[in-house]
């Protein structure tokens, strides 16, 4: 159950240790102080995405509450994203799967 609570200082409380937002933010937090910066974002944002837009208090950093929000809103994937072992990865330009190769004569 998501709790309607958008306090990201209310949301903290019921964040546990070990909860994905903050596995992911482990990862991503460059400086240890478990925010996210501005840089921090911007260094594995899609492009377009800013801080700002999932900065739920206004102190211009992200916690694990207001990542756990942002990914639940947010998807982390680029729009034209079908999966890495779609036809061993390959795509046509689109994001549309490539055409399997014609089978070989005589094979």
């Amino acid at each position: 159950m998501v709790s309607s609570c958008t306090n990201p200082d209310e949301l903290a409380q019921f964040e546990p240790e070990d909860s994905p937002p903050r596995r992911l933010m482990a990862v991503l937090d460059q400086d240890g102080d478990a925010l996210l910066s501005p840089g921090e974002f911007e260094r594995v944002a899609h492009p377009g995405r800013s801080l700002a837009d999932h900065d739920l208090d206004g102190n211009a950093l992200l916690d694990a509450a207001e990542l756990r929000v942002m990914l639940q809103t947010v998807s982390p994937l680029l729009p034209d994203y079908r999966g890495a072992g779609l036809n061993n990865g390959a795509h046509s330009p689109g994001g549309a799967p490539s055409p399997a190769p014609a089978p070989s004569p005589g094979g």
